[in-house]
C-alpha cells in the first residue's frame, strides 16, 4: 500500500494544508522540534485506523480553533485503483472509503487494507522511535521475546512467561505438596481442626442449656406460686382494711384542698418563680449585653461599608495590571539587564568595526556604512578574479611582445639593406660612366644592389611578420581590458574610501578585508538595534508602570521611582484596597442580618422586660393580700411598711409555693386514691353511710398480720425473679454461640472449599502447562522467520562485521556472530550502545517482513532512530531500507536537514518540509 496524497483539514497544529507530493517509495519528513512531525503520524495512523479517542474532548490533538477533526488520505494498494479514506469526528467517529466513485460507510473502523495488522501491533511494531530501540540485556531479551516474538506487542495480551509464572505462583498460593509457607489449603485444614474442637465445645454447651432451662421452669412454678398466695392474703387484706385508708385519704385531700385555695391566677408561674426571676432577670441581661455587641458590630459593619475610598476603586480598576506587573517585575529587571549586556556588545561591535575600518583612508565613519552593507562579496570576488585574470594577460603578451622585440633588433634593418642597394647601383653607374671604364665595376656595384635590394625586401617581409605577430599579441586591448577590470572593482566600492593602490592593483585581500569589514558592519547593525529594541521594551514597560501608578492615584513624584519599589507601592495599595472592598462587600452582605437580628433582640428585651414585670406584681399583689403580715379579722390584709419590695417578693414566692404545695400533696394523695382504691368513690358512699350510722370498726392485729405475710411473700417473689433472671441471662449467652448444627454445616463448607482448592490448583497448574506448550510451539512457528531475517539485515547494516543472529539456551539468551568469528557475542554490554540498537532495529524490521508476509505491505515510519549510528552503518540501514522501499513505502521523520539531505540523496527520497505548514 502506498499513501499518495493527504488533506488535513484539522488535525492537532495542522488546519487546511495539503501534500499532493508524497506518492514515493520513500518520504523525507522533516523539520523543526514542535513543527508538526508527530501530529502528522498520528493523522495519518488515524486515516489507517480509526480515530481514538473517540470523545473530542478527550482527544490529545483536538484542534485549539475548536473545528472538529477532519481529513482524507489517498492511497494505492498494488493494482487496485486508487482510493481515498476520510474521517472526521464529532458527537461520534465517521468515517468512508471511496475507491471507483463507490463509497463505504467505514465509520471508526481499520480500512480493509491495514486489517491484517491491529492498531496496537501497527504502533509499537511499524512506527519506531529512538525510545523505542530498548537494551538487549540480560533478562530484557526475554521481554523483547515476549512483546514482539510472544504476543508481537500487543498491549493487551500479557507475555506467556509472565501469566505461567503467576499462574504457577497462585497454584502454590492454593496447595503445597512440601508443606511450606501458609497455602490456603493449609489454613482450611487447620480450620477445620478448630471446627472439630469448637463441635465439641457446643456439645456440652447444649448439654448446660437443657440443665438452665429445667431450672428455669422449676423457678417459674415457684413464683406462680408465691403470686398466687399474695392474690389471696391482699383480697383478705382489701377486706379488712377496705373502707379505713379511703376516709383517711379523702380527710386529708380535703384539708390540703382547702389550705391550697384557688391558684389559677398562678397557673403561668413555674414551680419556683424565683428561678423564673432570675432566669427573665439573667436573659434580660444577656439579651442587653448581645444588642449592645450587636449594636457596636452594627456600626463597624456600617463604618467598614463606607470604607473604601475613591482611590481603592481607582487602584482596583487595574488590579490585573498591577496583578500581572507584579508576577513581571522579575522579567522586567532581566531585560533591563539585557539591554545593558546589549548595549556593552554593540559598544564592543563598534570597537570592532572602527578596527576593522583601519583599512580605509580615514578610518571609519557612518557614512560608509551603506556602501559597506549594500556591497555584494561575490560581485567584488568575481570582478577582481576578472581583473587578475586580465592583468595575467597583459603581463603574458607584454614579456611576449619584449621578447619579439629582440629577435628584430638581431637582424639588419631595412635602411641599411635599401643604403646598400642604392649604393650598389650608384657604383655601377659611376663606373660605366668612367672612360675608360673599369673592368667588372659595374657588374659588382649590379651585383650589390640587387643583393641589398633583395636583403630588403626580405628585411621587409620579417618585419612585417613581426607586426603581425605584435598585432596578434592584442597588448592595448588587454592593457585596457585590465584596466577596464580595475575601474570595475573601482566602481563597485566607490562609496568606500579606499587607498588608490588598493583599486589600482585589486587582489584577494581585499575581498577579505572587505568581508570582514562588511562583517563587523552588520554585526554592529544587529547588536545596535539589538540594543535599541531592548531599550525601547523596557522603555515602554517603564512608562507602562509609571502611567499605570498614576492612574492608580500615585504621585508623579512616587511614579518615577524605582520600578520594584513602584509595582511593590501598587502591590500594597491594592492588597489594602481589596482588603476595604472586601470588607465593604461582607458588610453589605451582612447588615440586613445584623439589623434584622438587632431588631429581634430589641423585641425579646421589650418580652423579657414585661415578662418580668407581670411577674413580679403578680407576687407582690400576693403578697400584700395574705393576712400573715397583719390584718384585721374582718377587714382587708394590712402591708407593712417597713417591709421592702424585694422582701414582699419573697414573701408571695413563699406563699405560693406553700400554696402549691398543698395543692400537690392533695394531688398524690387522691393519686394514691385513685391508683390503689379504683372503686373510692363506691367506698366513699359506704364511709359517708358509716359515719351516718356511726359503726365505723376494724380489727388491727389482724390487718398487721395480713401486712407481714405480704411482705414476706414480696421479698420472696423478689429473689426468686432475680434468681429466674439470671438462669435466662446465662441461657441467653449460651444461646448466642454457635450451635452443634452450625459448627457442622461450616465444618462441611470448609471439606468443599478445600476440595475446591485442591480441583483449583490442579487446573491452574494444567493451564500452566497449556499455555507453556502453546508458547514454545508459537516460538518455533515465528522465530526462525524472524531471525533469519534479522540476520540478513545485521549483516547488510553492520557491513559484513556480523554475520548472523541465533538464539540459544532455550530461547532466552539472543547472540550474534562476529565474521570469521566462532565464538557467539551476547547481544548486550559491552556491544555498543549503537550496535544494540542496530541489532533491535533489524529484529523490528524483520518482524515488519513477517507479519506482511503474503499481505500488501503497510508503511513504515521511522523517527530519529539513527541517532547512536556512525555514517557507515547508517548508509548500511539505508541500504537495506531501499530495498525494503521496493514494496513498502517508508516515511522518516527528522529535524537534522543532513540527515534529511543524506537520506533523499540515498534513497531518492521526496523531501517534504512542515516548516511554517502548523
Amino acid at each position: 500500500m502506498r499513501i499518495q496524497s493527504c488533506h488535513i483539514d484539522a488535525f492537532g497544529p495542522f488546519e487546511d494544508v495539503s501534500l499532493e507530493t508524497i506518492d514515493h517509495p520513500v518520504v523525507v519528513v522533516h523539520g523543526d522540534n514542535e513543527a508538526g512531525k508527530t501530529s502528522f503520524f498520528h493523522f495519518l495512523r488515524t486515516m489507517l485506523y480509526g480515530i481514538y479517542p473517540t470523545d473530542a474532548d478527550k482527544h490529545m490533538y483536538q484542534p485549539h480553533s475548536g473545528r472538529a477533526i477532519e481529513g482524507r488520505v489517498s492511497f494505492r494498494r498494488g493494482g487496485e485503483d486508487p482510493a481515498t479514506v476520510s474521517r472526521r469526528l464529532r458527537s461520534a467517529p465517521q468515517g468512508s472509503l471511496v475507491r471507483n466513485g463507490e463509497s463505504v460507510d467505514l465509520r471508526n473502523r481499520t480500512i480493509p487494507a491495514a486489517q491484517h495488522v491491529p492498531r496496537s501491533v501497527f504502533e509499537s511494531v511499524y512506527a519506531l522511535q529512538l525510545d523505542d530501540l530498548v537494551r538487549l540485556e540480560g533478562a530484557a531479551w526475554g521481554e523483547v521475546q515476549d512483546r514482539l516474538l510472544g504476543s508481537l506487542s500487543v498491549d493487551h495480551i500479557r507475555p506467556a512467561r509472565t501469566v505461567i509464572d503467576e499462574l504457577e505462583d497462585e497454584a502454590t498460593d492454593l496447595w503445597r505438596t512440601d508443606n511450606r509457607g501458609k497455602p490456603v489449603a493449609k489454613q482450611l485444614a487447620r480450620r477445620r481442626r478448630k471446627l472439630r474442637e469448637d463441635a465439641r465445645v457446643a456439645r456440652e454447651r447444649d448439654r448446660q442449656i437443657r440443665s438452665l432451662s429445667a431450672d428455669i421452669d422449676r423457678l417459674d412454678d415457684e413464683i406462680q406460686s408465691m403470686k398466687e398466695e399474695k392474690l389471696e392474703l391482699t383480697a383478705r387484706q382489701n377486706r379488712a382494711e377496705r373502707l379505713a385508708p379511703v376516709r383517711r385519704l379523702l380527710k386529708n385531700v380535703e384539708e390540703l384542698e382547702a389550705e391550697a385555695g384557688d391558684l389559677s391566677p398562678y397557673t403561668s408561674l413555674p414551680e419556683n418563680p424565683r428561678d423564673l426571676i432570675d432566669s427573665l432577670e439573667a436573659q434580660r441581661t444577656d439579651i442587653g449585653l448581645r444588642r449592645s455587641e450587636k449594636r457596636e458590630a452594627l456600626q463597624a459593619l456600617e463604618r467598614a461599608a463606607s470604607a473604601p475610598t475613591e482611590a481603592d476603586h481607582q487602584v482596583l480598576e487595574h488590579a490585573t495590571q498591577v496583578r500581572g506587573w507584579s508576577k513581571r517585575v522579575e522579567v522586567l529587571q532581566n531585560r533591563q539587564a539585557q539591554a545593558e549586556d546589549a548595549r556593552r556588545a554593540a559598544e564592543e561591535a563598534r570597537r570592532r568595526l572602527e578596527a576593522a575600518g583601519g583599512i580605509l583612508d580615514g578610518g571609519w565613519d557612518e557614512r560608509y556604512a551603506e556602501p559597506v552593507r549594500r556591497l555584494s562579496m561575490a560581485d567584488l570576488r568575481e570582478r577582481i578574479r576578472a581583473f587578475e585574470r586580465a592583468h595575467q594577460d597583459v603581463r603574458e603578451a607584454r614579456s611576449t611582445a619584449e621578447t619579439l622585440d629582440v629577435q628584430a633588433g638581431a637582424g639588419a634593418p631595412l635602411g641599411i639593406w635599401i643604403a646598400v642597394a642604392v649604393a650598389g647601383a650608384v657604383m655601377g653607374v659611376l663606373t660605366a660612366w668612367f672612360t675608360p671604364p673599369v673592368a667588372g665595376l659595374p657588374a659588382v656595384g649590379a651585383v650589390i644592389s640587387v643583393v641589398g635590394l633583395w636583403q630588403a625586401v626580405l628585411a621587409h617581409q620579417k618585419n612585417e611578420n613581426k607586426r603581425a605577430q605584435r598585432e596578434a599579441l592584442e597588448l592595448d586591448r588587454k592593457q585596457d581590458e585590465a584596466e577596464a577590470r580595475a575601474a570595475s572593482v573601482a566602481n563597485l566600492v566607490a562609496g568606500i574610501p579606499l587607498p588608490d593602490a588598493r583599486t589600482d592593483r585589486p587582489g584577494s585581500d581585499l575581498v577579505d578585508d572587505l568581508r570582514m569589514l562588511q562583517e563587523a558592519a552588520h554585526a554592529y547593525d544587529e547588536r545596535s538595534q539589538k540594543a535599541e529594541r531592548t531599550e525601547e521594551a523596557v522603555q515602554q514597560a517603564v512608562s507602562s508602570v509609571r502611567d499605570l501608578a498614576e492612574n492608580c492615584g500615585m504621585s508623579e513624584s512616587a511614579a518615577a521611582g524605582e520600578v520594584p519599589d513602584v509595582i511593590g507601592a501598587l502591590e500594597n495599595r491594592l492588597d489594602r484596597a481589596e482588603e476595604r472592598v472586601e470588607a465593604a462587600e461582607a458588610a453589605d452582605r451582612d447588615l440586613p442580618d445584623l439589623r434584622e437580628t438587632v431588631a429581634e433582640l430589641d423585641e425579646q428585651y421589650r418580652e423579657l422586660d414585661r415578662r418580668l414585670e407581670e411577674t413580679r406584681t403578680l407576687l407582690i399583689e400576693l403578697a400584700e393580700s395574705d393576712g400573715s403580715s397583719g390584718s384585721s379579722p374582718d377587714g382587708p390584709p394590712e402591708v407593712d411598711a417597713a417591709e421592702s419590695v424585694e422582701e414582699r417578693l419573697d414573701r408571695g414566692i413563699e406563699i405560693l409555693q406553700g400554696r402549691r404545695n398543698a395543692r400537690d400533696r392533695a394531688e398524690m394523695t387522691r393519686d394514691t386514691l385513685h391508683s390503689e382504691y379504683p372503686d373510692w368513690e363506691q367506698r366513699q358512699a359506704e364511709i359517708e353511710a358509716l359515719d351516718e350510722e356511726e359503726e365505723w370498726t376494724f380489727s388491727d392485729e389482724e390487718v398487721a398480720r395480713m401486712s407481714q405475710r405480704l411482705d414476706e411473700i414480696t421479698t420472696d417473689l423478689q429473689e426468686k425473679t432475680v434468681e429466674r433472671e439470671g438462669l435466662r441471662k446465662d441461657l441467653a449467652h449460651l444461646l448466642e454461640e454457635p450451635t452443634v448444627a452450625e459448627i457442622e454445616s461450616e465444618q462441611a463448607e470448609v471439606d468443599r472449599r478445600l476440595a475446591d482448592v485442591r480441583r483449583e490448583r490442579d487446573r491452574l497448574m494444567l493451564l500452566a502447562g497449556i499455555i507453556r506448550t502453546a508458547d514454545a510451539d508459537f516460538r518455533q512457528k515465528h522465530q526462525p522467520d524472524v531471525i533469519r531475517r534479522a540476520s540478513a539485515i545485521v549483516s547488510t547494516v553492520t557491513r559484513g562485521r556480523y554475520e548472523r543472529l541465533e538464539l540459544q539456551d532455550d530461547g532466552q539468551r539472543l547472540v550474534t556472530y562476529a565474521a570469521n568469528g566462532t565464538m557467539p557475542v551476547t547481544v548486550a554490554p559491552p556491544l555498543s550502545q549503537g550496535t544494540l540498537d542496530q541489532m533491535y532495529l533489524a529484529i523490528r524490521l524483520a518482524i515488519v517482513d513477517h507479519l506482511d508476509d503474503g499481505r500488501d505491505p503497510l508503511p513504515l515510519f521511522l523517527d530519529e532512530v539513527f541517532v547512536n549510528w556512525d555514517q557507515e552503518r547508517r548508509r548500511g540501514a539505508l541500504d537495506v531500507l531501499a530495498q525494503m522501499a521496493e514494496r513498502r513505502q517508508i516515511f522518516f521523520f527528522t529535524c537534522h536537514p543532513h540527515f534529511a539531505r543524506e537520506v533523499s540523496s540515498h534513497l531518492d527520497a521526496v523531501d517534504v518540509d512542515l516548516g511554517g505548514l502548523a
